[in-house]
C-alpha cells in the first residue's frame, strides 16, 4: 500500500466474528487441510480514529485499557498501512469472544482493525486480501498462524484451507448443528503448538498429516450426504488424534466423553487444546435439552449454539 494513498475518513468502524476449527487444528500447519467455520453469535464490534490531536496510540478491549499491551500490535499496523506517524490510532473494541478460549480472539481484531483501516483509506478490498493483512499482525501474536483464521473470520462463511492452495469457500458447511462448549480451562496457545510440534516433527509426522486431512475429506463427503452419525464418528476420531499429540486434557476429554453420552453424535477438541472449547455435532431439534443436561452435570462449562440464533 503506498504511503501517499490519503485518509478518507479519520473515523471508523468494522465488525467481525470468532470461528472455529472443524477439523485440521494443528496439522493444517504442516500441509493437512482444514476446515474451519465462523461463528457469527459471537461478535466482535471495533470502533476508532486517526488522530492528530492525540499524543499516544491507544486501545479499549470491553471499557479496559489494553495500550501497552498492544503496543506491538499498533505498532505493526502502522508499519504495515504505511500510516503517516503523527496520527495516532485510538480504538475502542467491544468483544464477546472469550479470551483464551480458541476461538480466534487475536484473529478477530486483527481483521476487524484492518477492515477498518481500509476503510478509512477509502480502499474497497476483497476478503481474500483482509486476510493476508490480518494474518500480518496476528503473527504479533502466535509467530507463524497457518493464516486459517483470520481467512475464516474475513470470507465469513465455512472454508476449506490448506497453506498450499489456501482458500475453497464452503457454502453447502453450515453450523445448525453444532454446539460450542466452553470448558473454562485456559491454557497458551503457544504452549500446545509447541507440544503438537514434536509430533509432526518426529518419525511419525507423514501418517499423522495423512490422517488429519483424510478426515477432512471424509467430513466433506458426509456432509454432502447429510450423514450426520458419520461427521459424529469423525469428529470422534480427530479428537482421538488430538490426544495423540497430547494437547487434550483429562477435563478435556471428560467432557468429550460426557457430550457423547448425552446426545451427541460426535465431539471433538476445536482450536489449540490444553483447555478452550470443544465442538459437539448435535441435531438442532435437541440442542436445548443437550445444553440442560450438559449443564447439570460438569460443572464450570458453558454451551452456546455455533449459529446465530434468527
Amino acid at each position: 500500500m503506498s504511503p501517499t494513498t490519503p485518509l478518507q475518513n479519520k473515523l471508523f468502524e468494522s465488525s467481525s466474528c470468532a470461528k472455529a476449527i472443524l477439523l485440521g487444528e494443528h496439522a493444517v500447519v504442516y500441509g493437512a487441510r482444514s476446515i474451519a467455520i465462523p461463528l457469527e453469535s459471537m461478535s466482535l464490534k471495533l470502533k476508532g480514529s486517526l488522530s492528530q490531536d492525540q499524543q499516544h496510540h491507544r486501545v479499549s478491549i470491553n471499557n479496559y485499557d489494553h495500550s501497552d499491551s498492544s503496543q506491538d500490535l499498533i505498532e505493526a499496523t502502522v508499519k504495515l498501512f504505511e500510516i503517516d506517524p503523527s496520527y495516532k490510532i485510538q480504538v475502542e473494541v467491544e468483544s464477546e469472544l472469550p479470551l483464551g478460549a480458541g476461538l480466534g480472539g487475536s484473529a478477530a481484531l486483527c481483521v476487524a482493525l484492518c477492515k477498518a483501516i481500509f476503510r478509512s483509506k477509502g480502499i474497497l478490498v476483497e476478503p481474500a486480501k483482509i486476510a493476508e493483512y490480518a494474518n500480518q499482525l496476528e503473527a504479533i501474536f502466535h509467530r507463524k498462524p497457518s493464516g486459517v483464521d483470520v481467512s475464516v473470520i474475513s470470507y465469513q462463511q465455512a472454508i476449506m484451507f490448506d497453506i498450499k492452495n489456501k482458500i475453497q469457500p464452503l457454502a453447502e458447511i453450515v453450523a445448525e448443528n453444532l454446539i460450542i462448549i466452553d470448558s473454562g480451562a485456559r491454557m497458551s496457545t503457544k504452549v500446545m503448538v509447541d507440544r503438537a510440534a514434536c509430533y509432526f516433527k518426529s518419525s511419525q509426522s507423514d501418517h499423522l498429516i495423512e490422517s488429519f486431512d483424510h478426515l477432512v475429506g471424509e467430513y466433506l463427503l458426509a456432509d454432502k450426504d447429510k450423514n450426520l452419525n458419520k461427521q459424529g464418528e469423525i469428529f470422534n476420531r480427530c479428537h482421538g488424534l488430538l490426544q495423540s499429540i497430547s494437547v487434550s486434557t483429562e477435563r478435556l476429554d471428560l467432557i468429550q466423553k460426557k457430550s457423547n453420552a448425552l446426545g451427541a453424535l460426535g465431539c471433538k477438541i476445536t482450536g489449540a487444546g490444553g483447555g478452550g472449547c470443544l465442538i459437539a455435532l448435535v441435531p438442532k431439534e435437541s440442542h436445548l435439552e443437550f445444553k440442560l443436561k450438559m449443564m447439570n452435570t460438569i460443572e464450570g462449562i458453558d454451551i452456546f449454539s455455533a449459529r446465530k440464533a434468527n
